[in-house]
């Protein structure tokens, strides 16, 4: 049995599990989330989303293929923080999967969002590091992969974002591993490079995202999703964001995700449920939870405005910021002149 799940690990650590790196704040939206701003859970999908965000931690618990009639236990947790520094913010990560007594998988991410000084435009950038260990039984003492050492550190992936806001629109654009490890053992295999867009638009209580992802391995894979999702402002400092989301891809890659939210000032708690649609093995439905704490407060109140008036004022603040470059220019070249006349 051991060596069958194995071989199921095998699989989970080169295909399937990039899917497992969420929360449940992204799961709800199917991570259809490339596009997200203000979000700590960017640091794992988009690190140009977290340019905005000032201080914030988050844990998170993810009940995986709960059906398995061999009491086989899967860990999946998560623990990420994300603090603004250096006109940016920074986010550290750690998620932690494995099979109970068996093997045990750390990732470990370090990312970093800014935005342009006076555009609409973010970068990103993230690192990604991987520890994997085995427990080694009297099963695999006598395996080749493991004769020399049952723990593997593997260089680590580099990836990078870019966020655009445009009115109510925003696109995202990833590339992730561009900098690939090779995390085989004793074998070349690398982390498969992979592209990802995503759009959203968000008027007063609506929001809808679309991605769409392309992984560049031996098949090339991929998957392309929506989301929805509605604000109901309960008080003033209480908000129920209930969402949907599908996800299709290769390999039969259907998803149903559902979820719900609720924000106050300091803290946040998601849930989320998601099911497959085409697959005939049943290894249970999972769910996640997530609880985040910002360590300064954030106004749960929004001002609705109809998108006429967000148009006038949107173009009012375009306006304002090109008479700001003006004075500033006109400043600059005042300055020079008295020091040519001096």
């Amino acid at each position: 049995m051991k060596i069958f799940l194995l071989l199921i690990i095998f699989m989970v650590r080169y295909q399937l599990y990039p899917q497992l790196i969420s929360s449940a704040e992204s799961d709800r939206l199917g991570k259809n989330v490339f596009c997200e701003d203000g979000k700590s859970y960017m640091l794992f999908f988009n690190p140009a989303g977290l340019y905005n965000i000032k201080s914030e931690i988050n844990i998170d618990y993810h009940s995986l293929y709960p059906g398995l009639t061999d009491k086989t236990e899967f860990v999946n947790n998560t623990v990420y923080y994300v603090h603004n520094i250096l006109g940016g913010g920074i986010g550290f990560g750690v998620n932690w999967f494995g099979v109970k007594n068996l093997y045990e998988n750390h990732n470990m991410f370090v990312s970093y969002g800014r935005r342009l000084k006076n555009r609409n435009l973010s970068l990103g950038v993230k690192l990604r590091f991987l520890y994997e260990s085995y427990k080694i039984d009297d099963n695999l003492r006598d395996n080749p992969v493991f004769k020399q050492t049952d723990k593997w550190f593997f260089p680590p992936a580099l990836s990078f974002g870019m966020l655009y806001k445009y009115k109510l629109h925003k696109f995202g654009i990833v590339i992730d591993n561009i900098i690939s490890p090779n995390i085989g053992f004793y074998t070349e295999e690398y982390l498969p490079r992979e592209i990802k867009f995503g759009y959203g638009y968000e008027f007063n209580s609506i929001k809808i995202l679309i991605s769409f992802e392309q992984k560049f391995n031996v098949v090339q894979d991929y998957n392309i999703g929506g989301a929805i999702e509605y604000k109901f402002l309960v008080t003033k400092w209480l908000k129920i964001v209930p969402s949907t989301s599908l996800v299709f891809g290769s390999r039969n890659y259907d998803m149903l995700y559902l979820g719900l939210s609720f924000y106050t000032p300091r803290i946040n708690v998601s849930l989320s449920y998601n099911t497959p649609l085409s697959t005939k093995i049943d290894v249970g439905n999972t769910y996640r939870i997530s609880i985040g704490y910002k360590f300064y407060p954030e106004e749960i109140l929004e001002e609705k405005v109809s998108k006429k008036e967000y148009d006038e004022l949107y173009e009012e603040r375009n306006r304002l910021v090109k008479e700001i470059e003006e004075l500033k220019k006109k400043l600059k070249q005042k300055k020079l002149l008295n020091r040519n006349h001096s």
